[in-house]
């Protein structure tokens, strides 16, 4: 439903989720999801926070939608929905707001199984078969030896592929998406990125300091 009496107050700014008073968060929609909703269109990539109750730190979700093939003129090969937020409530029900959001994009669902919990649940719940398989392809490049599906789901991060995850991040965002008859560069894909809070941790990021980077990780 969408908010229209603007009641809810998303969290668009890095490094003040602890002054915060309602750490709650709300979704940003920036692109509405197709009326044909295809498989393997739209992956929600997820930071869970460890703990319910009350706490500072945030659960993080950014819904990227790939490249569409049928010659669609909306956003492509980029982040269309976003949530940072936490409800106090019950841990589950941040569990839960994925798992709408999954199913209202047909969405599959990638991770971060560093932190317990969501993987657990979705298998307790009947979701464990919206959740991405460990990715095998990306772990034998960042161990440089040939990596066997585990069966796990999800993916358990480390400084190794940290750094591999922000190289090729960089590369992502200083890739020209726009050009003009002779190859010079128009646009990148940065500015296609609405999220500010996306850009807002992107510009301050520092790597001995991650875990404060919800939407980074």
């Amino acid at each position: 439903r969408k908010d229209i009496e603007q009641k809810l107050i998303p969290i668009n700014e890095w490094g003040k989720d602890k002054e915060l008073h309602d750490r709650a968060g709300a979704w940003i929609m920036y692109e509405d999801v197709m009326e044909h909703r295809p498989d393997n269109l739209y992956y929600i990539l997820y930071d869970p926070a460890a703990q319910g109750g009350e706490g500072t730190s945030l659960h993080s979700a950014i819904v990227y939608k790939h490249k569409f093939k049928g010659g669609n003129k909306s956003l492509q090969e980029t982040f269309v929905a976003e949530w940072v937020g936490r409800k106090v409530s019950r841990l589950e029900h941040n569990y839960e707001e994925i798992i709408r959001a999954a199913l209202y994009y047909n969405a599959k669902i990638l991770v971060e199984r560093n932190v317990p919990g969501f993987v657990e649940w979705c298998e307790a719940k009947g979701y464990y078969h919206m959740l991405l398989n460990e990715p095998t392809r990306v772990l034998t490049e960042v161990r440089r030896q040939p990596v066997k599906y585990s069966g796990r789901k999800g993916l358990r991060t480390d400084e190794a592929i940290n750094k591999w995850n922000l190289t090729k991040l960089g590369d992502w965002l200083r890739e020209p998406i726009v050009q003009d008859e002779d190859g010079v560069p128009l646009k990148y894909r940065f500015q296609s990125i609405y999220s500010l809070r996306f850009l807002d941790e992107g510009i301050n990021f520092q790597m001995d300091r991650k875990t404060e980077f919800d939407h980074m990780s």
